[in-house]
């Protein structure tokens, strides 16, 4: 299939390794975002650190084949690493869930609605990236 250039660069193990280095980043700006909200209600924000880079790492590689699967239209890769991203992507969250004690419902809306926004952006920009095709 011819790949288009906008996303051909997925192709390629420098544009890889900068993507996964931005995941990298990312997860310790949201350690440090965690440990502000969540640090008083028993999250460990090393822990969640430590989880969230053990699964940013799977997230950023499958997330990018799941981009290159649906271009080569395969169907059966693309499914199964859509679903490999969604895990990885939420583990961090998963962590805080199950840790967090005490914490007010506001706290706990505000989360979630953070992960659901978040949940959105990487839909669209999945879509965005297949599309550019």
């Amino acid at each position: 299939m011819n790949i288009g250039k906008s996303v051909a660069f997925l192709r390629n193990k420098h544009a890889q390794q900068a993507w996964l280095a931005l995941v990298i980043v990312w997860a310790c700006f949201r350690a440090f975002a965690i440990n502000k909200f969540f640090g008083d209600h028993n999250v460990n924000p090393w822990g969640y650190l430590l989880v969230d880079l053990a699964s940013s790492i799977p997230y950023a590689l499958y997330s990018s084949r799941a981009v290159i699967s649906f271009l080569d239209k395969a169907w059966a890769q693309l499914r199964r690493y859509v679903i490999l991203s969604a895990i990885f992507f939420y583990m961090p969250d998963v962590y805080v869930f199950i840790f967090a004690r005490t914490v007010p419902t506001s706290l706990y809306l505000g989360f979630v609605v953070t992960i659901i926004i978040f949940s959105i952006l990487a839909i669209i920009s999945l879509k965005r990236d297949a599309k550019k095709d």
